[in-house]
Parts: structure tokens; C-alpha cells; sequence
């Protein structure tokens, strides 16, 4: 009975998750992305550059065209001065498109762009260009000069601002011409190839400024005369330089006037691709001082169209501009106007927006947090008084029209689907902040931005310079660090006032332009508000960057786009980096697009165009059901949201368009089919399943055997208990494919709907995986209970052949069901019969261990346990919901209603299987204690054919063997149930895992903690008593032994008679073998037993390792114990090689 065959390396595989993880990583099956590095060198004897061409700057593609010009004339100015300001003059330009007129209409694309010197700007201006490129490209035109650029020094009218370049480049499509070949223009160079389209680039900061400035010269006022003679003089208006007369301007001095009035049929046409701002834009279309402008017209022959494809601004506001009646700024009807109806002058150009506005988006992020559980409840159906107990927190730029009108917008419809729009600072919240929060400049390192402070004693610095020495995050210096940190601590003062909101703080918004401040507000805010929803506008793939993925993850995007079109519109080019640089492709390819018109663009934008929803993944910014501006104004005017619910269009199937007809095209997002758990290969894993546990059968002489048994249980005819276990079985393996099947039914119907939560495995937004290890885990806990029911029942069965015990006839004990509930497993089990009652004699000087045994059986059955198992649940489900009231439910980020009634379903299944499980193992436990007490502390009478056979098989004498038997029972029984510790641990683990960060943004918060640390404690508590009640017996075996042995070697001639001849006489009069004595009884002769039999009774004693007395590395209490924290472990080391791969 030994433990010669125990498994020394069962522990190492106890978690096998990252021995899985780290095998895929070895087999090549997940892949560590390794960080790209250029292999080119930089040659320091660079080759100067010397055009040949009129763009004699050097640039290639993909570099700022603004910076590189400006570059370039700080560097010549030095080297040439003037002569640089003549080769730079317009009418090398003018020549060029006057030339090509007389062979057909020329295209210019005017992009107009930010003009600042920030890293931010600089970086929309790369963008920009290599979005414009890249249309050129799907035009088939291709750049004259790849490695350079020219531009010329613009002068606006005299008196209106001082001169600054227009960089350009030129794009051609198809053979050169031959009539061009046969005539060089004037500034021209013949080794030129014809340009097609000239593409301008234009400093939205230049134009705006020259737009601002007063013509130098005044208007004369008016004199007239009155009937008396006397003088009248009426004052005029000074008149204003507004930003479509300067962009007339700049279009007019491209061409000669008389040089298209000379050719009708020939025609200059100007596409402007801005204005980059919504800023701007309003100040292109608005009719302020209309009077007072001294308008200016297009030459005749140059057509202008607008296609404005990052101005987001409402048209709500633009047509306030326009003087269009607005009865009240409200986002209801602000969402309602459909456009604007012209813009400047009277001309009726429409203009072409290829990017949603801000109100629309507003209510897309609205709907998406109501979809998350914000005031779902009270905007579901807000009558006049609705009961919002959410509250919303904005954190907004300052110094930005779009920042602004966007959380104005924001601001307005939470509080008006709250009815709280009388105080604007109950349930939502503004902060502000200024652009440029890490208070790096262009001209200064980022390094230098706060540097430590270093007292070196020397003498005072000036103020600039103690600023420029000032630590992060202190109060002072140019970064604004230190705001962010008092903004955490304001912002958790605000959630945790009632009065404010009764749940606390549910979202928080960050709007802004600069992605880098909405990144370091994400990284100040996202440690300390776990549990909160994050959300912004505009997708932009710096989010994705796998150094801010700690806190960018599960941000929720509201953007106009995604990163690319549909693959007939992208066709060979890239993903792009942001929303705005898709928009600008847009834009791009409608300018140059010649078939369509305006208001033609204008019905198939509103036909394209609808927010789109993202939550930022660990690789991918995932894309959720997102609906249509329709679907938003109807639920956002609605009462019953809920009527809105169903019926989100969502693209289900790929419908093709051609690419020569791209604008015919139904749908300009690319297909991205439905996120849900597909079932594909449902059979083939299946097959794989079996053939391993072939193979494992094969080589596994256990599993032969239990494979074995399991075929002779169910050979016909079968036992009644066996067709009961079957049936139980299938029901049920039944019903867990029912609530499967169900749920998959109940899946698939929100993905149609759109309101559904997406499935995803790794990329940590998604709550399904989470759910399923939750389901799984309470399976594999209901499956392993019924196999321990099973095998804890064989082995008592197989105990009482091995030791002689008769099973009981009646598995019940003569106590109440009361009796039963309150004492539970404390039962004396001395005190009842071999019948199971109560034995009105006392307690004689031994127990037939036989009758305790059996006594034992029948308190650990169901009958008997029932009762405490159920009060005991009880009792902790009021402590719980007590805990629960106190410290809040657990946070569980989710999308839609499905998966949150799923979690409602699958927690409070755990919950009631969880806890009956550990009180049945704690129950089995004391039991267990109960009887290991007996055993140690009464004299045991064994059954005399056991005896015999154990004095025939060992040769010590029975009188000796008492002690032995004890301790073996003792050994067996608490090996029968050691396995049931892995029960509670293997919920835990799952529940673990699932909550997990590795699936979504979960957390282990307070309340949650005290419920595993309590389970932790009550399950270890049970298995500790048990082991040291066992150990105390065993103790006392080992002393009684050892003091036989000493005494037989120390006084070899004093009679063994003299000595407690059994070890159950000592324990019942509670002395020493060594000082009582006995006289001898009658016709008893000396045992025959030696010194060496004792010692080998010892070795076999100490030398056991099973059951309780197993090693403390193998005791099942400690591997069940490492089995939540190793899977925490293993769920940390996959999302440490998952992030490899990033």
C-alpha cells in the first residue's frame, strides 16, 4: 500500500497553456513580428542635386511639400537672393498652362492644407499628399518628376499681404504630344514631358492671414447734395479680402484672360481639394460682410468645383453662416438639414463633402454608448421625465473649431436624451485643454521639453531659463502634465458624487485633433478608470502602435471611414494611416472623375456616407455593426429606442462593382463579413478528437482498462443503475446543446440586426470568448462532480472489500433533516449502530470499525448532505448580495443586450453550481476529519478475518496490528476523496481566464477578489484540518510503535506482558505504554513478534506517500490552489506572445 508508483511529473504539465503557447511559438505557428529596419546607407558624399525641369526642389512622393520648399528657399535665399525670387515667378507656370490650352483643357488640383510648423501638421501633410498621389495613380497618372518639386512665389493683390510660395508638381497620363514636342514655351525646357494635371499645394495658414488684412489704400466716402446745398457725406464701407476672393485671385493668375476667351472649347478646371479646416470652410461659405467685399470672379473659361474632405463642421452651423434660418441650436434639428444651400456671391456651386459631420457623428457615439448600457434603461423610454444615472465626462481641445463644435454637439444630446438640458452640468461634463499637452515645439527636442533640474550653485537663472528646467509633470514650464494629474483626481471626485450622476462616470470622451494629446489623456486616465468606456473620433493608425496598445485598447472610434475603400476604389494602394486620408482619396478621385457632377456627388455622398464604429484591438481596429444616418436621426428623435432596434442594415454578402464605373458602386466600404465563431470545421475536429483518444488508448494501458470497464457497463444487459447514469448523461450532453444552439440562434440574430457584440479571440474587445470559457468551465465543473460522485462512491465500495466492511443497507442516519441541516458534517459517528441509529448504550471501551464505517458512508450520502449544502449556499448568496450592494457588481464591458443577459445567466449558474460544489467538497472533507478522529482517539475493533489475513500476509501477530490497520484506513479514506479539491479551483480557473485581460477589458475588482480569496480559504481550510487530523494519527501509530521497539531493545528481559499488549488498551486509558501496567490475563502467551517486524511496520508507516500523507509539492490542495494562478499565468505569457506578433 505503498506509493512506489506515483507520478513525480504530473505537476509540470498541472497548466499546460504555456507549454502550448511557447510550442505554437517554436512551430512557427504564432509569429513574432520583428521590428523593420532599413538596410540602406547613408553615403556622406551625397551627389548635389541640379534640376533640369522647372520643379528644381528636391522631394520625393512622400515627403511635406511645404517643408521641403521651405527648406529650399531659406537655403538658396542665402546662396542666390534674388535671382532665386525671378526663376520662381508665376509666369513660368502661366507659360506652361497656356501652351497646353492650345491642345486641350488643362486640370488643376488645388489641395489646400495645414500650414503650421508642428510634427502634427507636418504629418497631415504627408498624409495628404500620398492620398492625392495615390488617386492620381488609380487615374493612371504618374509624376513628371519623382524626385522633385517646383512651386512659385504667389503675390496676392497689392495691398493685401506679402508674397508666399505655392509648391506644385506635375502629373501625365499617356505619350507625349507631338505638337508640343514641335513648340517650346517661353521658361519651358524642352527635356519636359507634357504634363496632364497640376497639382498646387496650398498654406491654408497663408491664404487665411491674407483673407484678415485690410487693403491699404481706404475707400473714398461718398458726397452728395442736398437740396439746400449743403454737402452730404456718406462714409463706405471698408471693403474685406475674403478667403474665395484670394483663392480666385491665386486661380486667375494661373492663366491669361484673353487666352480663354480666345478658345471656348479649351478650359482651365480647378478642382479644390479643402479647405483642410472646418474653420476655413466657414469662412469660404459665409455671407458675413457680403457688402462690405469687394467680390471677385472667376476669368471666363476656368471652372472651380470644391470637394471638401476634412471639414467636419455640422450644416447645421454652416448654414447659420449663410444667413438660412435656424429657429434654435439644437442637435434634433441641426441633424435634420441636409446640406447648405450655396456659398459666397451668387454663384450655386454646391460644394462636395466627402466626410460625415460632426452632429451626425455625435449621435453614431450616443447610440454606440446607449448599445454599451449607458442610461439604457432611461433613454430607452424617455418620457418628460427621464432618469439618467449615468454620467458623462468630455474632455475637449480648446483652440479648435472642430474640438469645439463637436462637444458642443456631444454636450447637447446627452443632456437632451437626459432632459437635463436646463443644467448642463448635471450628467455631463466638459474640461478643456489646450493643443500641445507634452509642450513640444518644432524648433525644440522633445527631450528638452522639461528637463530635470539641476542644482549646480551657480547663480540664479532668469525665468526662461528655470521654465526650461522645470521636472514633468510640475506646475510650470510649457507641458501640461501636471493638469492631467489633478484632472484624474477631479474626475474621480466627480464619479464617486451622487448628486452628480447616482452610477458615477460611465464614459469618458476625448475630442480633439492631435491624436498624440488624445493618447497621453488615454494614458494619464485609462490605469485609473478601468471600468470606463473611452471614446473619440476619427480612425487613426497611430492608436494601433504596439507602445500605446495598453491604453488605446478597446477605445471606441466614431470616424467617417475606415483606413481603406472597397478593393475597386483602393485597387493598388496601401491602407492609409487615418479617416481623413481615405476622404482625401475620395475626394481625389471625384475631382478627376469627369463623368459625374456635382449635385450628382452630392446625392451619391449622402448615399456612401455613414458613421462608422471602431474599438481599437491589439492588431486591428475592429469594426462593429455600424447603422445609417437614417437609422441615427430616427432613434435619436424617437421616444421608444427599442422600436429602433432591429432592422441596421448590415453588408451580409460581397456585391461587386466595376472598376471603370467605380461611382456606380452601391457601397464604397469594403466587405467585411460578420465577426462571429464560425463552425466550418466543426467535423473535422471532431474526428481529431477521437483519433487522439485512439491513439492515447493505444498507448495508455489505463485507459485500456476504464475503456474497458466503460464497454461491459454498457453491454446489454444492462444494470438499472447503469441505464440511469446513461440517461443522465444524455440529458444532460442534450441540454447543453440546446442552450447552445439557442445562443448560437440568438447570436446570429443580433449580427443581422447590427446591434451585436463581434467575436474575436485575441484582439481583447470582445466579451464572447470570455462567456464561452465561463460556459465551458461550469460544463467541465457539473462533468467532473458527477465523474468524482462516481469514483469516490467506487472506491468506498472497493475500501470495504479490502478491509471487510458490509455496505450499508440504509444509506440514511436516524437524525432529523433539521438535525442533519444544522450539524452537517460535526456528526458523532460512534453514536449510532450498525442499523444507523442511535445506540442507547454508552460508548463501550472500543468501535467496531466495521459499523463506523459504514456510519461514515451514510452521513457523506446526498440525503445527509442536502440540507447544510443548501443553507450554506443560502447563507453566502446573502453575504454576496450584500458585498455586491456595498461594493458595486463587477464591470463587464459589452455591447448590446444578448451578451449582457448571457453573462446575467452564465454568473448566476456559476454562482449556484460554484458554491454547492465547495461546500459538498468541505462537507466530504470534515467527514472525513470526523472519522480520522474516531479512529485516533477510541480503541478500534477490527473484523478478525481481516485480521487473520493481514497476520497470514505480513506475520506480525493481530494483537500488533491495530495501530497499522488505523492508519491504513485513515490513508485510504482521505485518498478516496483528496481529488474533489480540484473542483472549486477548476471553476476559478476558467472564471480567471475569462476575466482575464488577455479577451477584454476586465478587471479583478475588490468585490470579486473577496469572493475567490474566500473560496481560496474555505476550500484550503477544509483540506488543512483534514491533514492535520491525519497527521496527529499518524503520529500516534509511529509513537506507539516506537516505544514497543525501545522498549524490546532496552529491557529485553522484562515480559512483553508487562507492556500494553495492543495499542488500542493504551489509547483507551489515554497513559503511556512505558508507565502503566497490566497484569497479565489469562492463558495469554508472550506475542511473537520481533525488532525487526516493528521496524518494518515503521518504514512501511513513514515511508507512505498517499492521500494526505503525500509530499506537500504533491498534495492535490497545493496543485489545485496553483491551478487559478497558474492559469492567470499562462492567460499573461499568451498575451505576451500575442503582443510578439504586434
Amino acid at each position: 500500500m505503498s506509493a512506489d508508483n506515483n507520478d513525480k511529473t504530473s505537476g509540470l504539465f498541472a497548466n499546460p497553456l504555456p507549454i502550448v503557447m511557447l510550442a505554437l511559438l517554436a512551430a512557427g505557428v504564432v509569429v513574432k513580428n520583428v521590428p523593420l529596419e532599413s538596410a540602406r546607407p547613408i553615403d556622406p558624399e551625397r551627389v548635389k542635386f541640379v534640376p533640369a525641369t522647372q520643379q528644381d526642389v528636391e522631394a520625393r512622393l512622400w515627403q511635406d511639400p511645404l517643408a521641403a520648399v521651405e527648406k529650399y528657399i531659406e537655403k538658396e535665399n542665402k546662396e542666390n537672393g534674388k535671382e532665386n525670387e525671378r526663376k520662381h515667378d508665376v509666369k513660368r507656370v502661366k507659360a506652361l498652362i497656356t501652351e497646353l490650352l492650345k491642345q486641350n483643357s488643362v486640370t488643376v488640383v488645388a489641395v489646400s492644407v495645414f500650414g503650421s510648423s508642428s510634427d502634427a501638421d507636418a504629418e497631415w501633410r504627408r498624409r495628404m499628399r500620398s492620398a492625392v498621389v495615390s488617386a492620381l495613380g488609380f487615374h493612371h497618372y504618374h509624376p513628371s518628376n519623382n524626385n522633385a518639386i517646383g512651386y512659385f512665389d504667389h503675390q496676392p493683390e497689392p495691398g493685401n499681404g506679402d508674397k508666399f510660395a505655392v509648391p506644385y508638381e506635375w502629373y501625365e497620363r499617356g505619350k507625349p504630344l507631338s505638337s508640343y514636342e514641335r513648340g517650346k514655351p517661353p521658361f519651358y525646357n524642352k527635356l519636359e514631358k507634357p504634363p496632364n494635371v497640376l497639382v498646387l499645394w496650398l498654406n491654408e495658414e497663408k491664404l487665411d492671414t491674407v483673407s484678415a488684412i485690410t487693403p491699404a489704400i481706404p475707400p473714398l466716402d461718398v458726397v452728395t447734395w442736398s437740396e439746400d446745398g449743403k454737402a452730404i457725406i456718406t462714409p463706405t464701407a471698408t471693403p474685406t479680402v475674403t478667403l474665395s476672393d484670394q483663392l480666385k485671385y491665386l486661380f486667375n493668375t494661373l492663366v491669361d484672360k484673353s487666352t480663354l476667351q480666345f478658345d471656348t472649347s479649351k478650359s482651365l478646371n480647378v478642382r479644390l481639394i479643402g479647405p483642410a479646416g472646418s474653420e476655413a470652410l466657414m469662412k469660404l461659405v459665409s455671407n458675413k460682410d457680403k457688402q462690405k467685399s469687394n467680390s471677385k470672379a472667376l476669368y471666363p473659361g476656368i471652372t472651380l468645383q470644391v470637394f471638401s474632405p476634412s471639414a467636419t463642421i455640422s450644416n447645421c452651423e454652416l448654414s447659420r453662416d449663410l444667413g438660412d434660418e435656424i429657429p434654435a441650436k439644437k442637435l434634433d434639428e441641426c441633424i435634420k438639414i441636409e446640406g447648405f444651400s450655396k456659398w459666397n456671391d451668387s454663384e450655386t456651386t454646391p460644394i462636395v463633402r466627402t466626410i460625415g459631420t460632426d452632429d451626425m457623428l455625435s449621435v453614431a457615439l450616443l447610440w454606440e454608448l446607449w448599445q454599451r448600457g449607458v442610461n439604457r434603461e432611461s433613454w430607452r423610454q424617455p418620457d418628460n421625465k427621464p432618469d439618467c444615472k449615468d454620467g458623462l465626462v468630455l474632455i475637449s481641445e480648446w483652440d479648435s473649431q472642430y474640438a469645439r463644435s463637436l462637444s458642443q454637439s456631444l454636450n447637447e444630446g446627452f443632456s437632451s436624451l437626459c432632459g437635463t438640458n436646463t443644467d448642463p452640468l448635471m450628467r455631463v461634463r466638459t474640461f478643456n485643454y489646450l493643443r500641445g499637452l507634452d509642450g513640444v515645439l518644432p524648433d525644440i527636442k522633445k527631450s528638452d521639453t522639461n528637463v530635470p533640474y539641476k542644482d549646480d550653485g551657480e547663480k540664479s537663472k532668469n525665468l526662461r531659463a528655470q521654465l526650461l528646467d522645470v521636472p514633468l509633470e510640475h506646475a510650470e514650464g510649457r507641458s501640461q502634465y501636471d493638469h492631467l494629474r489633478r484632472l484624474v483626481g477631479e474626475i474621480e471626485r466627480l464619479s464617486n458624487d451622487k448628486q452628480f450622476a447616482e452610477n458615477g462616470i460611465k464614459a469618458i470622451g476625448i475630442i480633439g485633433a492631435d491624436v498624440y494629446d488624445k493618447l497621453l489623456i488615454l494614458q494619464a486616465l485609462r490605469s485609473r478608470f478601468k471600468d470606463k468606456i473611452f471614446f473619440t473620433t476619427d480612425l487613426d493608425a497611430r492608436y494601433l502602435h504596439a507602445d500605446q496598445k495598453d491604453w488605446a485598447r478597446n477605445l471606441v472610434v466614431a470616424s467617417s471611414f475606415g483606413l481603406s475603400l472597397r478593393p475597386e476604389l483602393q485597387q493598388r494602394a496601401s491602407p492609409f494611416r487615418d479617416s481623413y486620408q481615405t476622404a482625401t482619396y475620395l475626394a481625389t478621385l471625384m475631382a478627376l472623375e469627369k463623368k459625374n457632377t456635382m449635385f450628382e456627388w452630392n446625392d451619391k455622398m449622402a448615399q456612401w456616407l455613414h458613421p462608422q464604429l471602431f474599438e481599437i484591438g491589439r492588431t486591428e481596429a475592429v469594426r462593429l455593426a455600424s447603422p445609417t444616418v437614417e437609422y441615427l436621426k430616427d432613434w435619436y428623435t424617437s421616444k421608444d429606442k427599442d422600436s429602433n432596434s432591429k432592422g441596421i442594415p448590415v453588408q451580409n454578402k460581397y456585391q461587386p462593382c466595376a472598376p471603370n464605373h467605380w461611382p456606380e458602386c452601391a457601397d464604397i466600404e469594403p466587405y467585411r463579413p460578420l465577426l462571429m465563431p464560425s463552425f466550418q470545421y466543426m467535423g473535422e475536429v471532431f474526428v481529431m478528437i477521437a483519433l487522439g483518444f485512439v491513439l492515447a488508448a493505444m498507448a495508455s494501458c489505463r485507459i485500456r482498462g476504464k475503456w474497458s470497464i466503460i464497454k461491459n457497463a454498457l453491454t446489454l444487459p444492462m444494470k438499472l443503475k447503469t441505464v440511469k447514469l446513461l440517461l443522465a448523461g444524455v440529458s444532460v450532453l442534450v441540454l447543453g446543446v440546446l442552450i447552445s444552439l439557442c445562443t448560437k440562434r440568438l447570436m446570429d440574430a443580433s449580427y443581422e440586426q447590427g446591434v451585436g457584440e463581434p467575436f474575436v479571440w485575441f484582439e481583447g474587445i470582445s466579451v464572447w470568448p470570455s462567456l464561452m470559457l465561463d460556459f465551458i468551465g461550469l460544463v467541465l465543473t457539473l462533468v467532473f462532480a458527477f465523474a468524482l460522485w462516481c469514483l469516490i462512491r467506487g472506491k468506498a465500495r472497493l475500501i470495504s472489500k479490502n478491509f471487510n466492511f458490509a455496505l450499508p443497507q440504509t444509506w440514511r442516519l436516524a437524525r432529523s433533516r433539521w438535525s442533519a441541516m444544522c450539524a452537517g458534517p460535526y456528526v458523532e459517528l460512534a453514536l449510532f449502530n450498525r442499523e444507523g441509529t442511535t445506540d442507547p448504550k454508552p460508548i463501550g471501551p472500543g468501535v467496531e470499525v466495521s459499523t463506523l464505517w459504514q456510519n461514515y458512508l451514510r452521513a457523506t450520502s446526498m440525503r445527509e448532505m442536502m440540507g447544510w449544502i443548501v443553507s450554506s449556499t443560502v447563507m453566502v448568496g446573502v453575504l454576496f448580495f450584500v458585498a455586491y450592494r456595498v461594493f458595486e457588481m463587477p464591470s463587464f464591458p459589452h455591447r448590446g443586450q444578448l451578451v449582457q443577459n448571457l453573462n446575467y445567466f452564465v454568473a448566476s449558474l456559476n454562482a449556484l453550481i460554484l458554491w454547492p460544489v465547495i461546500f459538498w467538497v468541505s462537507y466530504q472533507t470534515r467527514a472525513c476529519t470526523q472519522l480520522t478522529r474516531v479512529l485516533s482517539n477510541m480503541n478500534s475493533v477490527w473484523p478478525k478475518r481481516l485480521l487473520g489475513r493481514q497476520e497470514t500476509e505480513t506475520g506480525v501477530p493481530r494483537a500488533y496490528l491495530s495501530g497499522y490497520l488505523d492508519f491504513q484506513l485513515i490513508m485510504r479514506a482521505t485518498q478516496r476523496i483528496h481529488s474533489l479539491i480540484y473542483l472549486p479551483f477548476v471553476s476559478i480557473l476558467f472564471m480567471v481566464i475569462a476575466r482575464s485581460d488577455l479577451l477584454d477589458a476586465m478587471n479583478f475588482p475588490l468585490v470579486l477578489v473577496f469572493v475567490i480569496g474566500l473560496v481560496l480559504a474555505y476550500a484550503l481550510g477544509s483540506e488543512v484540518l483534514l491533514r492535520r487530523g491525519a497527521v496527529a494519527a499518524r503520529t500516534k501509530v509511529i509513537s506507539y510503535y516506537e516505544t514497543l521497539l525501545l522498549r524490546m531493545q532496552a529491557a529485553p528481559k522484562i515480559p512483553l506482558v508487562e507492556v500494553y499488549t495492543t495499542f488500542d488498551q493504551a489509547r483507551l486509558k489515554g497513559s503511556s505504554p512505558l508507565t502503566v501496567a497490566s497484569s497479565k490475563p489469562s492463558g495469554l502467551t508472550e506475542p511473537k513478534i520481533s525488532t525487526e517486524q516493528i521496524k518494518l511496520l515503521l518504514e512501511r508507516i513513514r515511508n507512505t506517500r498517499e492521500g494526505v500523507f503525500a509530499p506537500i509539492t504533491e498534495q492535490p490542495a497545493l496543485r489545485a490552489l496553483l491551478l487559478p494562478f497558474g492559469g492567470f499565468g499562462g492567460a499573461q505569457l499568451i498575451e505576451y506572445l500575442i503582443n510578439l506578433t504586434v
